[in-house]
Parts: structure tokens; sequence; C-alpha cells
């Protein structure tokens, strides 16, 4: 795959100033580390590395003795090392700050400047502050432009925290992507392929092929509509004849994934993948109120447990809450209303649905590390953000969203 293709703009997670990229006496191959990364959200892949590190130095002092004092001076200034960071670096959240960086990041990589790019992704994950979630995506592509610039201590940490700590397992995408090649010769290559490989094993082959099915039929043909959007219009017979198709297969695969929570609970990556833990939340998404509200705590639980993602949870938390005639929290449904002119031509009205608090609706976002509203509006419809506006707006879109008579009825109770 085209790994610029993989840096492409998108708004699936995301969420100031970070501290200047530092370095700390950690000796490795005789040369000073730079330590990349210090932040709350990589303080377990540095004790990954750390540990690496130490183990290997420990077999060493071992076989030399009473001579290898200096080996264990090492280990000791490793566990010094891991104890400052995890006690002294604490960050402030700035979702845009964050959204910002990791736009330049990715523009670094376009262009091949990939220290740049390194240091931007560092930034950003600072600027992140530990409190939500750091897509494993960014961390990837972190480690990307980390081994094109030949800086193989910060790429191996990306990548041991995404295998180590989110079940990693394509091993088949990792071996053979060229943007990697500068890490193979690398000793700890080798042992991070094993933990992926490892990772992989332990997965439900069966029930991945199953969910690789049923993804692919919730996604075939949502991925049409566009066109026939374009072609003939958002209110065409067309269209609707479209959505029964949808909605037929939508309860075909209601059907199939419930039974899997019903019989197995809400699996996580570790045993039906990335994908086809993404399936679970896709075709519960796409079904009717009741079936959402009868999973939608076991979601919520797999959550805490790391079985499920804390972004895809909010687009159900929204998603059912618009459907009880409630507020949305964390602002990720929007409707799109066309309508035709004199000359027979679409427009449409794109807004965000009823939004409850919108003054704090990026730090709510950011906790389950979602990007800024502002950047979804902006990459997904050209539309900027005007909190102000939309708050004067809101009671507009209350009657849009629920009619009149349902809004008095609300404000009675």
């Amino acid at each position: 795959m085209d790994s610029t293709q993989r840096h492409r703009d998108t708004h699936y997670t995301s969420p100031q100033p970070p501290p200047k990229e530092g370095e700390f006496p950690l000796l490795r191959r005789g040369r000073r580390v730079r330590c990349s990364g210090l932040k709350a959200q990589n303080i377990l892949a540095w004790g990954n590395a750390l540990r690496y590190e130490n183990n290997k130095i420990a077999g060493q002092a071992r076989n030399d003795g009473a001579a290898s004092l200096h080996k264990w001076k090492k280990i000791v200034c490793n566990a010094i090392i891991f104890l400052f960071l995890m006690n002294s670096h604490t960050f402030g959240q700035d979702t845009k700050k964050y959204t910002e960086l990791v736009q330049e990041a990715i523009n670094f990589y376009k262009s091949k400047e990939y220290l740049k790019s390194g240091q931007k992704y560092n930034e950003a994950f600072i600027a992140f502050g530990g409190k939500g979630i750091i897509s494993d995506r960014y961390r990837y592509n972190a480690a990307c432009s980390w081994a094109l610039a030949n800086e193989s201590d910060s790429a191996f940490i990306q990548l041991f925290h995404i295998a180590e700590n989110h079940n990693y397992t394509n091993i088949e995408y990792i071996t053979k992507d060229t943007d990697l090649n500068s890490l193979h010769k690398d000793e700890r290559w080798s042992i991070l392929i094993n933990i992926i490989i490892n990772n992989e094993a332990k997965l439900d082959k069966i029930l991945v092929t199953i969910l690789d099915t049923i993804y692919k039929d919730d996604q075939k043909y949502r991925l049409e509509i566009n066109n026939i959007r374009e072609q003939y219009g958002g209110n065409s017979d067309e269209m609707k004849a479209h959505w029964k198709i949808i909605r037929y297969h939508d309860s075909i695969n209601r059907i199939k994934v419930t039974k899997i929570l019903d019989e197995r609970g809400w699996l996580g990556a570790d045993i039906i993948g990335r994908q086809g833990n993404t399936t679970l939340f896709l075709v519960i998404q796409h079904s009717d109120l009741e079936t959402q509200e009868k999973y939608l705590p076991m979601m919520r639980e797999a959550a805490k447990n790391g079985n499920a993602s804390p972004i895809n949870l909010a687009y159900l938390e929204d998603r059912v809450a618009l459907k009880k005639g409630e507020k949305q929290i964390y602002g990720t449904q929007f409707s799109q209303i066309y309508t035709k002119t004199e000359q027979g031509q679409d427009t449409v009205e794109t807004y965000v649905r009823p939004l409850i608090d919108p003054d704090n609706v990026d730090k709510r976002r950011a906790e389950v590390g979602l990007g800024s509203i502002h950047d979804v509006m902006f990459k997904n419809y050209g539309l900027t953000w005007d909190v102000e506006e939309y708050k004067r707006k809101l009671p507009e879109y209350e009657e849009k969203e629920w009619g009149k008579k349902q809004n008095e009825n609300k404000e009675i109770k």
C-alpha cells in the first residue's frame, strides 16, 4: 500500500505548547539517545524500551562478573530515567494544537522531511496531555517517519506500544511496509515481529473471517451513497431505493452480530482483531434503537476494559441520545437537509445535530480521542465551527430534529 495514502487527512481520532524535545543520558551503542515522545501516553512504551535495555545489560553484567560495575550503573540510570518520566511529566490538553501538529507531521511526511515529521508527531503527542486516546494509526505513522529519518529508537517506542498495549496483529502489512526497512537489521525488529505473531496467533480465525464478511457487507452499499446522491440527488427515488437495500443488509448483519454478542460478549481486538472489533460497533450503530439500548451497556463495559474503542462508544452514545429525543454529548452526529432550487439542483444544509453544552464539546471529544469539531466540519464539509452562531441557531436545529410539539413537551418536563 502507498504509504503516502496512509498519512491522509482524517478525523477518526485526535485529540499546549509542548516542551522542547530533549536528550537524556541513556547510552545505547555508544551514543546519546534523543528522548522522543516524552509524555504520559508514551511512558509504557519507554518502560518497554528501558526494560529491554536493562535485561540486555544485566545479561552482559552477569557474564562479565565484578568488572561490569559500569553496566550495573547503566541499569540504575535507566531505572531513574523511567521513574523521572513517571513522576514529572504532566501536560495540559489543547485539542486544536494537537490536530494542527498532526497535520504538520503529515505534511512533512508528504514532503519527505521525515525528521521534522517525527518531531511534529512527538509534539502532538505531548500536546495531547495523556488524558485521552492517541490513535494507533498516528503512532504507526510516527514510527514510519522516525524510521525514514533513521531514528530507530523513536520508531521502536511507537511500534512496541501498539504491539504490546493494543494487540497489533497485521503482520503482513508491517513486514512489507518499506517505510520500516531501516529497522529490519535491528535486533529489536525480531522481538517486535514475534510479539505481533503471538498477537495474531491468539485470534479466533473463524470468527475473524465471519466478521470480515459482515464488515464488507456493512460498508459496501454505504460507500455507494455519494455517487448515487451526486448522480440522482439526495431525495431521489434511486437514493430511497438504495437505502432500502442498506437497511435489508443491516437487518441480516444485526442477527449475526447480536448472536455473537449474546453468546460471547463484546470481544476485544485480541480475539477478533481491530476490524472485527469495529464491526461489532458498526452493526449496532446501524441498528434500531431497541437493539442499540440493549447492547450499549455491554459496549460501555467493554470500553472500560479496553475491549471497545471509546471513540466508537461516543458515536453510539450520541446516536442513542438523539433517537431518544435528547441532545448528543460529543457532536459526532451531523444532519444534511437536501432541497431543490428552482433550477432543479440540490442544495444542502449541514449542521451539528442538537448538542449539550456546545462551549465544552471539544473537551469531551478529547477525553475519548476525537479531534476538534472544527476540524471535522472543515475537512468533511468545508465548514467552520462558530460556537456562538451554533448556540443562536440551536432552537432551530432542535425543531428540525424533533419538531415543535416535542420541544414544547420537553419544556413542560
